[in-house]
């Protein structure tokens, strides 16, 4: 990288630190371009010499958090399929969590706009990772040799339609963060059983079990 793609990278660093400090101060999107600029120490134009718009800053600023949920929500925890199940839906949930006073607020934006530039990469990058998760989930629960491509597809897709709404309502408060872990994991378990051979359906009718006592204990 030379130094002037370096200058760059750092101005564009130091904008998305500042813009997200103050969604997380404020608990919402509604700062100024101008108030953006002054405290990242740029020219008012910069921020959209970068980035295009206020918009594509949200969208870098939520890409760059997802980043990480992809990072450490795909990363081997277990030599257990079933487990990886239970971390990847745990880990998305917990870094949301550990980040809500700046995720909440753009995914509340995420989720309300029509956005044909910047809501569609999220929303693919997001199926990506849960196809992954459908793919080492089956692979655990019925064997290499018995994954259908299509149903990886369709339980990546249920995976994340199931998600995404656990999200909506934890974004609006409507469950807490207990609620939100727990029923991502419950719900994830419950649409691998179905490819399940025999033993495998065994294993995860048992963390069902358990995921499901903390479920109604929840409420």
């Amino acid at each position: 990288m030379g130094l002037r793609e370096k200058q760059t990278a750092e101005r564009k660093r130091r904008i998305l630190d500042v813009a997200d400090q103050l969604i997380t101060r404020t608990g919402g999107i509604e700062f100024s371009m101008r108030m953006l600029a002054e405290l990242a120490e740029v020219s008012p134009a910069t921020p959209y010499n970068l980035f295009g718009s206020k918009e594509g800053i949200l969208s870098a600023s939520l890409a760059r958090s997802l980043t990480r949920t992809v990072f450490e929500g795909l990363s081997p925890k277990s030599s257990d399929p079933f487990d990886f199940v239970v971390t990847a839906s745990g880990t998305a949930v917990d870094l949301l969590v550990e980040q809500k006073q700046l995720l909440r607020p753009l995914y509340l934006y995420l989720l309300g706009v029509v956005d044909p530039v910047h809501r569609p990469a999220h929303i693919r990058r997001s199926i990506k990772y849960w196809r992954t998760v459908a793919q080492t989930g089956l692979a655990g629960a019925c064997g290499p040799e018995g994954i259908d491509e299509t149903d990886v597809d369709t339980v990546g897709y249920m995976l994340f339609a199931h998600f995404v709404g656990l999200l909506e309502l934890w974004v609006h408060e409507d469950i807490d963060d207990k609620a939100f872990h727990a029923r991502a994991i419950y719900g994830g378990l419950q649409m691998i059983l179905p490819f399940a051979d025999a033993e495998a359906a065994a294993q995860i009718r048992r963390r069902i079990s358990e995921a499901k006592a903390t479920v109604v204990k929840l409420g």
